[in-house]
């Protein structure tokens, strides 16, 4: 099965041959989730519906409708069956290429190999070359054992949340100090559960089973509600971490099995960029601003939470392809910026600097 990764993972999945779409395979949902666009643009036939309240990443409940009946689809693994699925606004989240969620009921079957590099998964038999690292598997969340040294006096050893529809690994609220530890700050529009906000550092190393990155990159939430805000886990862990590997998932033997790949250890420098956004120019909202950071120049400059971007460089993003746009920003590049925010047209001009060193 061949995927498109952008720090998601996303798969085709087809519920009959009008009906297709893109989806996030999220080990994060235990169920099917449908965008409530995708849902309206196509010709589904749901009975049973009623509404729910639903969190997750942020501070806040939202109303998603449950549906109950019975949704058959189908990956290149085969077909599969949900009873109990969600109807939410996910574009307006993560952007016009989604359509929906596929969850970890349907990859908990058999064992099967994410390949980062080759962006492929594929159903495997026989194992041989990998670690193996003992897994819990509950209620359709996987719990992974992680060690994080933060520097020579602070370390976290417990169980992280394995989320393959994060990018980012995030411990949650005061899950360890790090009051001495240089960090920044970003605020975020969250997940299902809205806006969201905390701390990024760089931990000395992370241990999972024999494997150690050096100098990696973690948040640490401030919610005081929702997934981040949990006691059951530690915090998650996400694809930021897992694309330094080959990773197999075997969940009906409770094992997770890790072989490095090219990627190990040489993690990108990406916080000179200072924000990020989502694309919505689908309906014509241009790119909106997802994250950003309160130490970047692009905060300090004026750019804040949901700015509709409309142009860079006098360039309009309607004409732009966000992933090579990203791919080619570098540090201490010089951006003209225009942006809609309550209907005023505003400008800003900022240089694109390095707010957070990686001290090796």
């Amino acid at each position: 099965m061949k995927f498109r990764y952008d720090g998601h993972i996303y798969i085709k999945v087809n519920f009959d041959d009008k009906i297709r779409g893109n989806f996030i395979y999220d080990t994060g949902a235990p169920m099917l989730v449908i965008d409530t666009l995708f849902y309206k643009k196509n010709p589904f036939r749901f009975k049973e519906i009623q509404f729910a309240e639903m969190g997750g990443v942020g501070n806040t409940m939202q109303t998603v409708k449950l549906v109950k009946d019975t949704i058959q689809y189908e990956t290149k693994f085969g077909i599969e069956k949900s009873g109990y699925n969600i109807l939410m606004d996910l574009k307006n989240i993560l952007g016009k290429n989604i359509d929906g969620i596929a969850g970890v009921e349907s990859f908990d079957k058999k064992p099967h190999k994410i390949n980062y590099i080759s962006k492929h998964i594929s159903q495997v038999k026989k194992i041989k070359g990998f670690e193996k690292i003992i897994i819990e598997y509950d209620d359709y969340r996987i719990f992974v054992p992680i060690s994080i040294q933060i520097n020579d006096s602070t370390k976290v050893v417990g169980k992280f949340l394995l989320d393959l529809g994060s990018n980012t690994t995030t411990l949650v609220k005061n899950s360890m100090n790090i009051n001495s530890v240089k960090k920044i700050n970003y605020i975020s529009r969250g997940g299902a559960g809205g806006e969201s906000s905390g701390n990024t550092f760089y931990a000395e190393k992370l241990s999972i089973g024999k494997f150690i990155i050096k100098h990696f990159p973690i948040d640490m939430s401030k919610d005081t509600l929702g997934a981040m805000a949990s006691n059951l886990y530690l915090g998650k862990i996400g694809n930021d971490l897992l694309d330094d590997f080959d990773v197999i998932l075997d969940l009906p033997n409770k094992n997770l099995f890790l072989r490095p790949n090219k990627n190990f250890n040489k993690n990108p420098s990406f916080l000179f960029k200072g924000f990020s956004f989502i694309d919505r120019t689908d309906i014509n909202q241009g790119w909106r601003v997802a994250t950003i950071y309160e130490e970047s120049d692009a905060y300090k400059s004026g750019l804040r939470i949901n700015d509709q971007i409309t142009s860079i460089n006098d360039k309009s993003v309607y004409s732009m392809d966000k992933v090579k746009i990203l791919q080619k920003l570098e540090p201490n590049q010089q951006l003209k910026i225009q942006i809609l925010r309550d209907n005023e047209i505003l400008f800003f001009n900022f240089i694109l600097n390095t707010f957070l060193v990686n001290e090796k």
